[in-house]
């Protein structure tokens, strides 16, 4: 890597003089041409070509830097950026290393800035020739405008904004203000380029150089005007002037879009409206239920078809079974009515009941197999409940249904109508203190 000597950086302030005469020319020729034709109609400059060069080896200074896939050296000895073989990684790559190197290229421009103000003396120079332009690319520590300067020139902005500005009003700022105010736009302005997806060169452009614009000496007079005004006018302080709103938009207009994006138009048609009849509001406590979703809940809870679609004393009965059954869980109110979305998700998960072989949804879950029944069996006849028949080995559950009303009977387990007399609920477990499986 190039590395300014002492000497050499002595040669350099040496020069001073002879490149502010030379600058100074610059600008009167600038001046007018501003003047009289303001930014002109010209499309062709020739400061395209060497700024062009200019960008392509800071791009392949940040390429060698992030170990980005790279084509070759340029004439200079700095690495060429390989960008037809960059993904959008390589691209969001290239620019989190580009506002890398512009921050450390803006704190030796403001240790440069807040050194010019104290002697009040500022230093005017331009970096005229490929060997000092190639070694301002690579100094980036140093407390001087050349640094941040090329970067400048880089992008397309004049040597003269940044080195020979001598602004009345950023001088009048405290420096730790000035540099807040800087340091906290590139911090909103890097939370937002954190959310982008980069996929072309003219895209990280736009990022990097509206980044390096929050480090110019315009840019930094027009935010402290923007802010003294608002502030002013309104009593609220304003959000920055360069975010990365444009960047994004830059983003999204390069993303490649499908030809199925391009041509085909979809015609939503808005679902029917929801009707809410009196019998759904029986037991739904909450809006947006129909009959449809009622009978759905009816064939998990395995209410009998004789009452699919209306709310009789079996869906109430089973659905005080199914709250008792899951109790505990969330969003779960044991009240008699369906309190929130998860209880109903939960009630309908394992889909509709076999109503041929199980009266309620706890019997659905618990007594599935003939195992699960024979411990049911076992049980009863180790409590010695009254009126046991041993069932046959292999027994279904409804060979069970005499024996459960019985130790329903010895727990003293049922409503007054006789509602579950013969199935088996979370309380009969609970006082046989048999395990109750999550499912």
């Amino acid at each position: 890597m190039v590395r300014w000597s002492i000497a050499y950086r002595v040669a350099a302030l040496a020069s001073v003089l002879f490149a502010s005469i030379v600058a100074a020319g610059c600008n009167l020729q600038g001046d007018y041409r501003f003047a009289n034709e303001g930014v002109g109609t010209n499309l062709y400059s020739t400061d395209v070509r060497r700024q062009n060069q200019i960008q392509q080896m800071y791009y392949g200074y940040l390429c060698g830097q992030a170990n980005l896939p790279l084509a070759g050296t340029s004439p200079e000895g700095l690495p060429i950026c390989n960008f037809a073989a960059f993904s959008t990684l390589h691209w969001n790559a290239l620019v989190q290393a580009g506002m890398n190197d512009i921050d450390t290229r803006c704190d030796a421009y403001l240790a440069w800035y807040d050194s010019r103000k104290r002697s009040q003396q500022p230093v005017i120079s331009q970096i005229n020739t490929t060997a000092r332009l190639v070694n301002a690319i690579l100094l980036a520590y140093a407390p001087t405008s050349a640094a941040i300067g090329v970067v400048a020139e880089a992008f397309g902005f004049a040597q003269a904004t940044v080195i020979n500005y001598h602004s009345r009003l950023l001088f009048e700022i405290d420096t730790s203000t000035l540099q807040a105010l800087v340091l906290g736009n590139q911090r909103s302005f890097r939370e937002g380029v954190a959310e982008l997806k980069f996929q072309t060169k003219p895209a990280v452009e736009h990022a990097l150089r509206s980044y390096l614009r929050i480090c110019m000496p315009f840019s930094i007079e027009t935010e402290v005007n923007n802010v003294l005004t608002v502030v002013k006018r309104s009593g609220d302080i304003p959000p920055p002037l360069i975010n990365t709103d444009s960047v994004a938009a830059a983003v999204d207009a390069t993303k490649p879009r499908s030809a199925e994006q391009r041509v085909t138009v979809v015609r939503v048609t808005p679902p029917p409206p929801i009707v809410e009849t009196p019998e759904v509001k029986k037991i739904f406590a909450i809006g947006g239920y129909d009959e449809n979703d009622l009978l759905t809940l009816q064939r998990a809870l395995c209410v009998p078809n004789g009452e699919l679609g209306t709310v009789g004393p079996r869906t109430m009965t089973a659905y005080a079974i199914f709250e008792t059954y899951v109790a505990g869980q969330p969003s779960v109110r044991k009240d008699g009515m369906v309190s929130s979305r998860n209880e109903y998700a939960r009630a309908i998960k394992h889909g509709n009941c076999d109503r041929g072989r199980f009266r309620n949804i706890f019997e659905a879950e618990q007594l599935a197999s003939a195992n699960e029944v024979a411990v049911l069996a076992d049980e009863m006849k180790f409590l010695g409940i009254a009126g046991f028949v041993a069932p046959p080995a292999g027994a279904s559950l409804d060979a069970m249904r005499a024996n459960i009303a019985a130790a329903n009977a010895h727990f003293q387990i049922g409503s007054p109508d006789g509602a579950a007399a013969d199935e088996a609920t979370p309380e009969l477990f609970a006082r046989m203190k048999l395990p109750i499986r999550e499912r």
